[in-house]
Parts: structure tokens; C-alpha cells; sequence
């Protein structure tokens, strides 16, 4: 277990995710995983701890969601 006030950037905690930091950020506007501490204008850090908790109880939520598209026309019936 990780120190409580160990933080990691968007880039580590994708990482640990096994995804992109795109992704990343893509979940956090969903609210799938735990929220992100600002601590800049443009810096975004994770508690290491929240992330490891996340992990635990079974994270990376994009393994079991279907991304949304459009439907897909069907072909011509026989």
C-alpha cells in the first residue's frame, strides 16, 4: 500500500489503469473513476491511495462499458 499522501500525475495513473491518458481523462468527465485533486491551473493529481482502493475493488471500468455510436444501417433484405 502506498503512503496516503503519495500523488500521482495523469500520466502514471493511466499506467496503472492500462490506458491513455485521453481515456483518463474521458472517464473522469463520466465519473467512473475517483475524482482527480487540482493543483494548478492545469495540473490534475490523483490521491495514490484512492487509485490502489479503485484497483482493488475491480476498477478500469472501460473493459465493461460499450462505447455509444450511431446505429448501424442494415443491408438490403432478401
Amino acid at each position: 500500500m502506498t503512503d496516503s499522501t503519495t500523488a500521482w500525475m495523469a500520466d502514471e495513473v493511466a499506467t496503472k489503469l492500462k490506458v491513455t491518458t485521453r481515456t483518463l481523462r474521458s472517464w473522469v468527465r463520466a465519473g467512473l473513476i475517483p475524482p482527480p485533486i487540482k493543483i494548478g491551473p492545469r495540473r490534475l493529481v490523483w490521491r495514490a491511495t484512492d487509485i490502489e482502493k479503485f484497483l482493488a475493488e475491480g476498477g478500469t471500468p472501460g473493459f465493461h462499458t460499450k462505447k455509444p455510436g450511431r446505429p448501424r444501417k442494415s443491408g438490403g433484405e432478401v
